[in-house]
């Protein structure tokens, strides 16, 4: 069994890094600075996730080291950031497929928040169940005050 568990490891080990050798070699290719800029870090990004996320590197790095890739990840993650909307964008997932009220192509953000809260089971009632919980720490008095209601209207 150790030896089929060692090649099942090793083939594991090959494929990552055929990955990540035609990844670096295609990004190398990429003439537009920008999107090789962007394509480097995410070459980047995955070879060292995989050292963070594989199993083939227990016992050699120590933890000072693996708390390097853990940084130089963190790094790589911040300065991608602001590319994050385009690298989506890249995969061109239709807005039906994301389910997404804030990643809209048409850009119209806040009417599709308004929407999604109007369409909720959430908002169905006018009072939530919980008013009743809450009503005898609640001071109906400072309340209609507060909100301008007038007083002979029940809260």
């Amino acid at each position: 069994i150790n030896a089929e568990y060692m090649g099942v490891k090793t083939g594991e080990s090959h494929v990552t890094y055929f990955i990540l050798k035609r990844f670096k070699d295609t990004v190398e290719k990429v003439e537009d600075v920008q999107c090789k800029n962007v394509l480097s870090k995410l070459c980047s990004l995955f070879s060292l996730s995989e050292i963070l996320d594989g199993s083939q590197w227990g016992g050699l790095i120590d933890v000072d080291e693996f708390g390097k890739v853990e940084n130089a990840v963190s790094r790589l993650c911040a300065s991608l950031r602001p590319e994050a909307v385009t690298l989506v964008d890249a995969w061109e997932f239709p807005d039906r497929v994301l389910a997404s009220t804030l990643g809209r192509y048409d850009g119209n953000v806040y009417e599709a928040i308004y929407e999604a809260s109007v369409k909720s089971p959430l908002n169905k009632k006018e009072v939530p169940d919980c008013i009743e919980a809450m009503r005898p720490f609640l001071d109906f008095d400072y309340l209609k005050t507060l909100h301008h209601v007038p007083n002979d209207a029940k809260l």
